[in-house]
């Protein structure tokens, strides 16, 4: 009789012990669910800078998508090509804004469409710019950003060496090269480009001019680790209430809002 109680007490000591590591292990599941999203966006003023209140509206947005789904996120502003390779190594959890291309499509996954880019050369009016495909520009030399992808088109023509591009690590330093005729034009976000355009001297805006026909119209994306599913369909849902709501518009365009400035276009 004695050593039955004692084998029963052993068995429920044992069942509670066994439900207590369960319990510990699904409170540790839920902190681990809310810890921190993390994602790393590029220089892309006027949408997202480290010089921007809170990072720009672009953070803003993924902020309010991620708290929609009653989840916090942690945003930097880092070096276009490190931001990329934190999210390739999972340090990270994403980075934007970028474009699709073959390869990124087999390194990550993307979300739904953020924001529609327009992509134009600024070139300086003293050399006036001509072209109707991208083959004309072939004896020129082109500015360039570290680790960026121009489209598939522009991408290729790069590799098989019909075109020729500088590439560094800045907007500012491409504009201070065409300013000083070191390149010949520079391929930038239509709005992008006029931001960092308006930080510099009068004289120098005023010998600036941009083609009005976009060498490339597509939308760019946030971009997530290939084992990071949930954070991307989480992003997707609350981007889908902003857009729905009329809330993804109104901070995408406020941040856009007098981009125009006193540039003018070529004739």
């Amino acid at each position: 009789m004695k050593a039955r109680l004692t084998s029963n007490l052993r068995r429920e000591a044992a069942i509670l012990l066994l439900s207590l590591t369960l319990a510990q292990g699904a409170s540790a599941t839920v902190e681990n669910d809310k810890s921190p999203i993390k994602i790393a966006l590029g220089e892309r003023p006027p949408l997202a800078s480290a010089d921007l209140p809170d990072y720009g509206p672009l953070a803003q947005l993924i902020r309010e998508a991620y708290r929609l789904e009653g989840q916090q996120v942690e945003l930097a502003v880092l070096p276009w090509p490190r931001s990329m390779q934190l999210v390739r190594d999972g340090h990270w959890t994403g980075s934007g804004i970028w474009l699709k291309n073959p390869k990124r499509e087999t390194e990550f996954l993307f979300s739904q469409p953020v924001v529609e880019e327009h992509q134009v050369f600024f070139y300086r009016k003293n050399q006036p710019l001509a072209w109707m495909q991208l083959e004309d520009l072939s004896h020129l030399v082109l500015g360039g950003l570290q680790g960026f992808s121009y489209g598939a088109a522009f991408d290729s023509a790069l590799t098989d060496g019909s075109l020729t591009m500088e590439r560094e690590r800045s907007d500012l330093q491409n504009f201070e090269k065409l300013l000083r005729n070191r390149i010949d034009a520079y391929p930038q976000e239509l709005r992008v480009g006029l931001w960092v355009l308006g930080t510099l001297p009068r004289h120098s805006q005023e010998q600036i001019a941009y083609h009005p026909r976009p060498y490339l119209e597509e939308p760019a994306y946030l971009i997530f680790g290939l084992d990071q599913e949930a954070a991307r369909d989480s992003f997707d849902r609350g981007l889908a209430k902003l857009k729905a709501s009329g809330r993804a518009k109104e901070l995408l365009d406020g941040g856009a809002a007098g981009m125009e400035g006193p540039l003018p276009r070529s004739n």
